[in-house]
This record gives C-alpha cells, structure tokens and sequence, in this order.
C-alpha cells in the first residue's frame, strides 16, 4: 500500500481541527538564511515560481475537500525575511542606530549560515514584498474555496510586533530572572570593558528557528486564533508560561561563552570565500572551520534539509 500524504492522513483521522504548518524551508530559508534575493512572486526561477503557486493552490483546494468532520484548520503565515534574527545590519555598529520602525538598514548580511550572502535595502524590500504577496495569494486562494473553515494565523504580524531589531519600542518578552530583553535580534551574549552585553533571545543560534521562549510565542498567537474563531471551546491545559519555557531553556539561560567567537569567526570565514580574501591560519580560525565542515555534513545529502 502506498504511504499516505499529510491531507489523507488528515481525511483518515477526521481531527476537530487541523493546524497546518507551512514551513520555511521552501524559499523563506533561502531568503533569510542564505541571503538570497528574490526576483519576485509567480515568476519564473524565482523562490516562490508558477509552479509553486499551483502546488499552493493545490494544496489549499486540497484542504477544503477534506471532511466536514474537520470543523476548522489554520494555517500559519510566515514571517517577514528582514525579521528573522539571521538578517542582520552591517557594519556591525549599525545594531546599535536602528532605523525608523517598520524601516530597513541599508545593507544586511546572513549573520550565520552555510555560505555568506548580502542584501541592500531595496533587496529585502523586495524580499518582504515576495512573501507579502505570497500571503495575499493565499487568502484569495482560500476566499475562493469558499470554505469557512480555514482560517490563517498571522505569525507574520506577530514577528512584525516583536520586530525590536530595528524598532526598539516593539514588544519583547522580559527574561524572568534579570529581565534582559529577548527579542529577535541575532542571539549573542559578549563581555567587553563596558560590562556584558545581551542580544537575542526568540530565536536559536542558527538565526531562523526560534528558542522554546520564541516557539511559546508563536504557540500562544495559535491558540489566541483558536480562541477567536472557537470562543467557546474550553482550554484544559494552558501553554507554559513564559518563566517555565524559559527556565526549560538552557541556550538562553546559559549562552555558551564559546558562541560569540565562533559565530563571528565563521561569519569572517565565510565572508572570505565569499570575496576571494585569504583566511587566517590560526588555531581558533582552524577549530571553526572543523566544526562548520561537520555541521555542513549533517546538514547535507539528497534528501535532507536543514530544519
């Protein structure tokens, strides 16, 4: 027999509701962690082409043919690229000016990553664009379904509220021992002659998937959605609260002192390939490129991503 897709399982199991997931890896990875610039939406080589565009409509015609059994599903929108952690201004000085809220930095770089990439303003403008317009595809799509049932989470916006990288005033969750300001800046944590200093929080060392602090977010904006289309359905087992996700979080309770040399020290590696400069031959240099050479191979193989 052969396997079963996500929606037949779905059609089998006639949950309640159904929370759908659309991931990242399928051109917001590209964007953000690899720093790739977007041509557009619906266009031709581009990270979001016309055959992505009719496998999405598939995909959501596909959900509205499911079971009445299935009284609501949700799905998550995605982040903006300039919000993930891993866009980050350059020079480096420049975290320290952030522009005007909702504005840009006038170039980036992929902090972290695998290969070494920049973008101007207008370049993530453009980014941003192509996922704006990916999530206006999808409305539509599912306005023409015509099906009251699917409803969207609008994770986007909520990255967008919590976008404290370049508007310092937007929301960020307060760490619950010494209310250090987790937000999604690139996470790092360094001691200079001025004392120590704290970036980051909502999200890992990769720049792209959040932290258990970050992930609780996103879970509580699903369930503050269940709520508006559901008021009635009663909640047994609330989220954890944000003291015990961060507590059950050792990454930003206990930042490993190694970090921030190697995370620089790579971002430089990388930025040399990129260039055509030559590397350092030092130990440390030496040590993080060995490390890297065997993150690249676990994330590497025909069938596997980086997730």
């Amino acid at each position: 027999m052969p396997a079963l897709s996500p929606v037949e399982i779905a059609a089998n199991r006639k949950p309640t509701r159904l929370i759908v997931s659309i991931g990242a890896n399928n051109g917001l990875w590209s964007l953000a962690f690899n720093a790739a610039g977007s041509p557009g939406f619906d266009i031709t080589n581009g990270l979001y082409g016309p055959q992505d565009v009719a496998d999405c409509r598939t995909f959501i015609n596909s959900l509205a043919s499911l079971p009445q059994d299935i009284q609501h599903i949700y799905i998550n929108a995605l982040p903006f690229p300039s919000t993930t952690a891993n866009m980050m201004p350059i020079p480096d000085k420049e975290i320290n000016k952030p522009p005007k809220p909702r504005q840009l930095w006038a170039n980036y770089e992929n902090r972290f990553g695998l290969t070494y990439g920049t973008l101007t303003r207008t370049q993530l403008q453009k980014n941003n664009k192509t996922m704006r317009d990916l999530a206006t595809f999808i409305t539509s799509t599912i306005k023409k379904t015509k099906d009251p049932r699917i409803h969207i989470v609008p994770i986007d916006k909520i990255f967008l509220d919590y976008d404290y990288k370049t508007n310092r005033k937007a929301k960020f969750v307060p760490a619950p021992d010494d209310q250090r300001k987790l937000s999604n800046i690139m996470i790092d944590s360094y001691t200079d002659l001025a004392g120590t200093h704290w970036y980051g929080g909502l999200v890992g060392l990769d720049g792209m998937h959040p932290t258990i602090v970050g992930y609780n977010l996103m879970a509580s904006t699903i369930l503050d959605t269940i709520k508006n289309f559901e008021p009635n359905l009663p909640i047994p087992n609330p989220l954890p609260t944000v003291a015990e996700a961060y507590q059950a979080d050792t990454l930003i309770t206990n930042v490993p002192d190694q970090w921030h040399p190697v995370l620089y020290t790579w971002r430089d590696i990388r930025k040399a390939f990129h260039t055509g400069l030559a590397i350092s031959d030092d130990e440390a240099t030496r040590s993080v490129k060995s490390l890297m050479s065997i993150v690249s191979k676990l994330g590497s193989g025909p069938a596997r991503k980086l997730r």
